[in-house]
């Protein structure tokens, strides 16, 4: 799982298109077949547990945003910037 975590973080560091596609994603669902359009193969299972883990960094959270929104929005959830 860390592998696919590790790779899903560099693709949302990198691509801010992709970023933004994850962050309306409408479900967990629709955020593994983004990722699996990416090329990226994450479970739904994978995804949740990274979801509810304190894996997620602030660091993290503001590479996703680009520093560009108030609020952001990973796989359903949501919550205001650190900034």
């Amino acid at each position: 799982m860390e592998q696919h975590i590790e790779i899903l973080l560099s693709k949302l560091k990198k691509d801010k298109d992709f970023a933004e596609k994850m962050s309306n994603a409408k479900s967990i669902e629709e955020a593994v077949e983004l990722c699996k359009a990416e090329g990226i193969e994450i479970t739904t299972a994978e995804l949740k547990e990274f979801k509810n883990s304190k894996e997620l960094t602030e660091d993290d959270l503001d590479n996703i945003s680009g520093g560009t929104t108030t609020n952001i929005k990973v796989s359903g959830y949501s919550r205001p910037a650190p900034y």
